[in-house]
């Protein structure tokens, strides 16, 4: 059996065909000894990619007497640690499951509908057309046992398929923009999230399905509703689940958004929750850490100036300068970003105080040292668009902090990741306005004499 999780194909081949040769021999002798490896290879995240890929013949001999209750069994735990990995071989399963499903042994029956509820749920959106067809298929079979397993699956799948019930919720989030009622509508996805974001099948299509509601038809939710939405969600915001705590703080960010003209949240309210997210920031728990980080960026992404002129924005800046140097690649990179959308809030405001933002700047700048490549091709990234925004000014917003950036992009040229040197690239081109295809040279001539000075400094 290790032969077949081989990591050479034709290791792999050679192991199929021997294993089918001791299947003919030694019968249900082979499976037993073939399915507990199998299975443990699977959850090894070195042999998980191999470990279905012999040619479809263990699986074929699992399938080959359906009523056996230890096959039914095997398939079932195969299909719990398989995942996608199944996708294609949905043709060879179901079958197999649907036909089990109306086994007159109640056992076989009991656990051939386990296993395919399981193959059901696991399946990611490629196998969804896979799944799709073979129900289909079953449905219009022969025997009645195959089409009443056939349909019974096809409800399964709709009722608690995750690919399902997220395409509902961003359809309901949409939808919500033509009803003239969004309060109860939002009242009951809130009433809903008491009682499930434990369960994280159907809390992260609640939270999926809240936000399209808020963003599509936010203004039409009473303040009453939008206060419950900010208490609510700001206690997700340090989830143990990533999505939760990514969705959650999102939909802050959207909450805030029309606190000018709707009065989304009252001013104090807004400043109770940047205190929140100053504590969170220095907890021990990176959790929190994150959650707090993230619903940051998420305000500065949707109402930054409530945060920049709130009485905690200097806690906040501080917050993201210590994100920046966190050990968790999550923090940085979502400190970088939220740092981005700062600097892209205060140039376009005021492009003409652009002198005055030179800490922000070279904190953004820091990040160009980052251990991780995509951390800084996404600072140049965020440059980039701050170089971008005022094309037409002289100088250029950016420009003005070319003692900061000009050794830094002077660095990226010897960084060892090609994507950060491509990003470096793009980046220099809007900064030095070289695009307008004039004083190109007298620009690089500007820029090398400064970074002279700086350096004999």
């Amino acid at each position: 059996m290790n032969s077949s999780l081989h990591s050479m194909p034709e290791v792999r081949e050679s192991a199929g065909l021997a294993f089918s040769t001791l299947y003919k021999s030694a019968g249900m002798q082979a499976i037993d000894e073939i399915v507990p490896t199998l299975l443990h290879a699977l959850e090894d995240d070195e042999t998980s990619d191999t470990a279905l890929d012999v040619s479809g013949l263990q699986l074929y001999c699992l399938i080959f007497f359906p009523s056996c209750a230890f096959n039914i069994h095997a398939l079932g735990a195969l299909a719990e640690v398989a995942g996608p990995g199944l996708n294609f071989h949905l043709g060879t399963i179901l079958p197999a499951l649907l036909s089990a499903m109306g086994a007159e042994d109640k056992d076989v029956q009991t656990l051939a509908k386990e296993a395919a509820e399981t193959v059901a749920l696991v399946i990611d959106e490629e196998g969804v057309e896979y799944l799709i067809a073979e129900l289909l298929k079953g449905a219009g079979d022969t025997l009645a046992s195959i089409r009443r397993s056939s349909s019974y699956l096809i409800g399964f799948f709709f009722k608690y398929s995750k690919t399902v019930r997220t395409s509902a919720a961003f359809a309901l989030g949409k939808l919500s923009a033509l009803s003239t009622r969004v309060d109860p509508l939002v009242s009951d996805l809130l009433s809903s999230l008491q009682v499930w974001h434990q369960m994280l099948v159907f809390g992260e299509a609640i939270l999926t399905a809240l936000k399209g509601v808020l963003k599509h038809a936010g203004k039409s939710v009473s303040d009453p509703v939008r206060v419950r939405v900010f208490s609510q969600l700001k206690d997700l915001i340090h989830h143990d689940d990533d999505q939760v705590r990514i969705s959650a703080a999102s939909i802050l960010g959207i909450t805030s958004q029309f606190q000018m003209t709707l009065q989304y949240m009252e001013e104090h309210q807004l400043d109770d929750l940047l205190e929140l997210l100053s504590n969170l920031a220095s907890s021990p728990s990176w959790v929190s850490r994150h959650g707090s980080v993230l619903t940051i960026s998420s305000l500065l992404r949707h109402n930054p100036s409530s945060v920049v002129t709130s009485q905690m924005f200097p806690s906040i800046i501080h917050c993201l300068k210590d994100a920046l140097k966190d050990e968790k690649f999550p923090l940085r990179e979502t400190s970088r970003k939220a740092l981005g959308r700062l600097i892209l809030h205060q140039i376009q405001s005021d492009p003409s105080e652009a002198t005055a933002y030179v800490d922000i700047i070279s904190t953004i700048m820091s990040v160009l040292h980052d251990d991780s490549s995509e951390v800084r091709r996404r600072g140049l990234s965020a440059l980039k668009a701050v170089a971008k925004i005022c094309p037409h000014a002289s100088p250029p917003s950016i420009m003005v902090h070319v003692s900061i950036i000009g050794p830094a992009f002077a660095e990226c040229l010897k960084d060892s990741s090609t994507p950060v040197r491509l990003a470096k690239e793009r980046c220099a081109m809007h900064a030095f306005q070289m695009t307008k295809g004039c004083g190109v040279a007298a620009m690089r001539a500007k820029t090398v004499k400064k970074n002279q000075q700086v350096a004999n400094s």
